[in-house]
């Protein structure tokens, strides 16, 4: 018997079982083998007759009768098979068997495998903890952390960046280009490759990984070009073997992982996103790659903190929605309380009249601002308002309209479903730990004296765990959601709605004026309140909601925006201000937009810093928007005039949503995919397109704009156009609204 004590870094599926690579306190890794096989479950009517035959099969070790939940709605658990195969590798052989038998249903199938070793322990990755071992094999687990941590250490890793450059002759580098040479940054260290030949070139990065020894290696577009052309290059030159990146003796090609589906773009809350055909897994190192992940961001403490609480290797983690993070949180939970987990939705929506449906599918309460420049308004927030309703009022699939509570009192107001009174819910439990962290995480960005590089470790933490809660809201209504159900996702907005206005409702007893409210914010003035006022308001709204609320500052002068199509009509998500801190908030505007040239954003987030620095209220922002047009916007059009910039400033950058051919229209973003096409280059939907506008009103649609990869230093831009982007930029930010007062103020619009 041996002990390893040490940090999890990563584990993977081999012949043998599960190889867990476990990082020890001297920086040294230590292989720790296990011979984990999961089990999965089967229900019938027949139970008997079917577990004579199930055991039959040359690949299952044993089929035993347990007692499980068979549907997350059940108060009792059911008889199932629970079967168990000889080997980890056969695991999906004997599924898909079983799968063709017509009358049978199969659950907890289609977890990854990994994960599935992370819960049976109670594991998560880089979790601290001693691995006993027993001949060579992994025999006991001793937890020495704790996923409630919030002050934790961690490993001490070695990460590396990885970059290459080709001999190309094209503008996008083929497969068939010539390797030219690799750059690797190991800390503040630079160091480059580029040996007299590729054969060569390849061996020494071979060798520099394995003499290096990282633990994680990051790449951009690692996935989708890099790891795929060192692999073509290793064949083209029979090197195959030679390429290793791993800690065993594994080639590269060895670690590519093909994904399955004949298309690699996916919709995610209305936009198109695009995957990379194959992604490439390293065993014993841990391959991030920056290019792919949308709520990480390439920021290892917020992947690292989402990883522990969900139980998700991190290698997986980079690659999959944050939606694949919550689900494991409730798979985990499911499978301790007994759940099966069924490979397909099987909540249907319950029957509703015409009427019941109008009452019901509505999102949440809005009161709409008055388009207009406002002084001393008071911004308050309700803290994850709808991940903490479904925990407080215990908002679940199987809670809604529940069996054991007929005559529940615990009824969603407005549209009367009643829920359950006796257990909590899935749901509820699954975001509860989220929900704790990230609130600790946030009071201890508050604190004056933290350290300033702690305080970044913390905001990123807490930002990743917003993204888990952020999108638990959708996944309780999303069809294809395990665990969701369309009643729980409309009872969550009812409730919003009613303590929304019961919020308001408090505010106008206590002397304050409602300037704007969306959802779960506030927007309030009253001149003689105080903060004693601010905290006793937020104490009582708490009181009667059940749902923390937070004064988040008072601002000197705060500009809701009005729409272009009517300017007496305020937009809800499109306003800036400034509290009396000094900090600024923004929402909407170009400064925000990913698809804002640099430019305009530099001149914008100029202008909004010298209003922020002057005006102290709504007089002297007025008195200061001559100025401000004058002194910057009239700054930044004879830059574009006197073209003395990068033309990489001027890139707008855009998402497609359809193959090039399958554009009907010209519009800007199709002019430029087809612009990609053409060079031989294949862009898909939920990729970006990056172009510069050149003639915007020629005739001609492949003259309007050019995409980046066509730009040389003679390429000319459509000057007049950036000038009316930066005009616009200029006047929503200074634009507030329809009044008398402001068609005054209009005379000094652009």
């Amino acid at each position: 018997m041996s002990e390893v004590k040490g940090w999890l870094l990563d584990l993977n599926v081999d012949h043998k079982g599960i190889t867990l690579w476990v990082l020890k306190e001297n920086r040294t890794m230590e292989r720790v083998q296990s011979d984990y096989v999961p089990v999965f479950h089967v229900h019938s009517k027949s139970l008997r007759d079917l577990k004579r035959s199930i055991a039959s099969h040359p690949h299952v070790e044993s089929v035993d009768f347990v007692r499980k939940r068979v549907d997350i709605n059940d108060t009792r658990k059911r008889l199932v098979l629970e079967v168990r195969c000889d080997s980890i590798t056969r695991f999906r052989k004997v599924v898909s068997d079983l799968e063709r038998v017509d009358a049978c249903r199969l659950f907890d199938i289609d977890i990854p495998l990994s994960q599935r070793f992370l819960y049976h322990h109670d594991l998560f990755p880089l979790a601290f903890g001693e691995y006993s071992t027993s001949n060579g094999r992994l025999s006991t687990v001793s937890l020495l952390d704790s996923q409630e941590k919030i002050e934790y250490d961690l490993p001490p890793v070695r990460v590396l960046r990885m970059a290459i450059k080709t001999k190309s002759e094209f503008i996008v580098p083929r497969f068939s280009d010539e390797l030219a040479s690799v750059t690797f940054r190991l800390g503040d260290e630079k160091i480059v490759i580029d040996g007299d030949s590729e054969p060569n070139l390849l061996l020494e990065l071979s060798d520099f990984v394995k003499k290096t020894d990282p633990d994680i290696i990051f790449t951009d577009r690692g996935d989708a070009f890099l790891f795929p052309y060192l692999i073509a290059r290793a064949s083209y030159l029979n090197m195959d073997w030679a390429l290793q990146l791993c800690r065993d003796p594994r080639a590269l090609k060895q670690c590519q992982f093909k994904l399955d589906g004949g298309s690699n773009s996916y919709h995610s809350y209305g936009i198109v996103y695009h995957r990379a055909s194959s992604q490439f897994y390293l065993t014993g190192r841990i391959h991030l790659d920056e290019s792919v992940g949308h709520f990480w961001g390439g920021k290892l403490p917020a992947l690292v903190e989402v990883a522990r609480v969900s139980r998700v290797p991190l290698q997986r983690l980079s690659r999959i929605t944050i939606g694949g993070a919550l689900q494991s949180i409730q798979m985990y939970h499911a499978l301790k309380d007994g759940i099966l987990i069924p490979p397909v939705k099987k909540n249907a929506e319950y029957f509703k009249s015409a009427y019941k449906l109008m009452e019901t599918d509505k999102g949440g309460h809005i009161f709409e601002p008055r388009p207009n420049i406002y002084d001393n308004v008071l911004e308050f927030d309700f803290t994850s308002m709808y991940p903490t309703l479904m925990r407080e009022y215990n908002i679940s699939p199987e809670t809604i309209f529940c069996k054991c509570c007929p005559d529940s009192k615990l009824i969603v107001p407005i549209i009367g479903f009643p829920t359950c009174e006796k257990r909590q819910g899935l749901v509820p439990r699954a975001l509860d730990l989220v929900l704790r962290k990230r609130v600790k995480y946030k009071q201890m960005c508050k604190d004056p004296n933290i350290d300033p590089a702690l305080k970044e470790i913390y905001k990123q933490r807490r930002a990743a765990l917003k993204w888990i809660l952020v999108v638990s809201f959708g996944y309780l209504g999303f069809k294809n959601a395990r665990f969701g159900r369309i009643e729980g996702h409309q009872a969550v907005t009812a409730y919003s709605r009613e303590l929304l206005l019961r919020s308001a409702e408090i505010a106008r007893k206590r002397g304050y004026e409602v300037i704007h409210g969306i959802v779960d914010s506030l927007w309030l003035k009253n001149g003689s309140s105080t903060p004693e006022d601010h905290e006793e308001f937020c104490k009582e709204v708490e009181t009667a909601t059940k749902i923390p609320l937070e004064y988040d500052g008072k601002y000197k002068f705060v500009l809701f925006l009005p729409t272009r199509a009517n300017r007496a009509i305020g937009t809800l998500n499109h306003y800036w201000g400034v509290f009396t801190d000094g900090s600024i908030k923004v929402r909407g505007l170009e400064v925000r937009r990913r698809d804002t040239p640099k430019l305009i954003k530099k001149a914008q987030h100029e202008m909004i810093q010298y209003f922020a620095r002057h005006a102290n209220n709504s007089n002297d922002f007025k008195r200061l928007v001559p100025i401000v047009r004058k002194k910057i916007l009239q700054k930044y059009i004879d830059k574009i005039r006197k073209r003395n910039h990068p033309l990489e400033d001027l890139l707008i950058t855009m998402r497609i949503s359809r193959h090039p051919a399958k554009y009907k229209g010209s519009s800007r973003q199709a002019i430029a995919a087809r612009q990609l096409h053409a060079l031989g280059i294949k862009i898909e939907p939920g990729e970006n397109v990056q172009y510069i506008l050149t003639n915007i009103k020629s005739k001609i649609p492949s003259n309007r704009v050019c995409v980046r990869q066509l730009l040389a230093t003679s390429t000319r831009y459509d000057v007049e156009a950036y000038i009316a982007l930066l005009k616009r930029a200029f006047q929503n930010l200074t634009d507030f609204g329809g009044s008398e007062e402001t068609k005054r103020f209009k005379k000094l619009e652009i």
